[in-house]
C-alpha cells in the first residue's frame, strides 16, 4: 500500500513538472481574465461567453508568448500579469467583435488602473514589469485609435 501511494505521489509530481504547472497557470490566468471581463457592466447583454473568451485570450497569449511565461532562465510572471497581457494581446484580434472588444478594453483599463494604484502590493519581477509595460502601451495605442476614430466620426475632439 505504501508503494502504491509513493508511486502515485511520484506520478503526480512528474505530471506537475512536465505539463501540469502550465495547465494550472493557464487556468489561473483564464479565471482572472474571466473575472475582469465579467466586471464590465454590459457583459450581461453581450453576445459572447466570458469564460470562453477568457480561455481563448489566454490560449492565444500562451501561443504567442509561451517562452516568456515559462522561461527557465527568468522568473515566472504572476497570473495577474499573464491575464493582463492576454487582454492586451487580444484587443487586435477582437476588432470585428464589438461587445468582446469593448469588454476586453474595459477589463484591461480596469486591471492597469489597479496596478497603477496598488502595484506596490504585488511582488512583480522583471518579467511581470516587462509584460505590464507592453500591455500599458497597447492600451494607450488602442485608446488613441478609438479617439481618432471618434474624431473622424464626430468632427470634434472627445473630451
Amino acid at each position: 500500500m505504501i508503494w502504491i501511494a509513493f508511486g502515485l505521489a511520484v506520478a503526480v509530481t512528474a505530471f506537475l513538472m512536465v505539463g501540469g504547472t502550465t495547465t494550472l497557470r493557464k487556468s489561473q490566468a483564464a479565471v482572472a481574465v474571466q473575472n475582469l471581463l465579467e466586471a464590465h457592466p454590459s457583459v450581461v447583454m453581450a453576445d459572447f461567453a466570458p469564460a470562453k473568451l477568457a480561455n481563448r485570450l489566454v490560449g492565444d497569449a500562451w501561443d504567442q508568448r509561451g517562452q516568456q511565461f515559462r522561461a527557465k532562465d527568468k522568473p515566472y510572471p504572476q497570473k495577474r500579469s499573464i491575464a493582463i497581457i492576454a487582454l492586451a494581446d487580444g484587443l487586435g484580434s477582437l476588432r470585428a467583435e464589438a461587445d468582446a472588444w469593448n469588454a476586453t478594453f474595459f477589463a484591461l483599463g480596469f486591471a492597469l488602473t489597479d496596478i497603477e494604484r496598488n502595484g506596490h502590493r504585488y511582488a512583480f519581477n522583471g518579467t511581470d514589469r516587462y509584460l505590464l509595460g507592453v500591455a500599458q502601451q497597447v492600451y494607450l495605442d488602442e485608446a488613441a485609435r478609438v479617439e481618432q476614430r471618434q474624431d473622424g466620426v464626430l468632427g470634434q475632439p472627445v473630451l
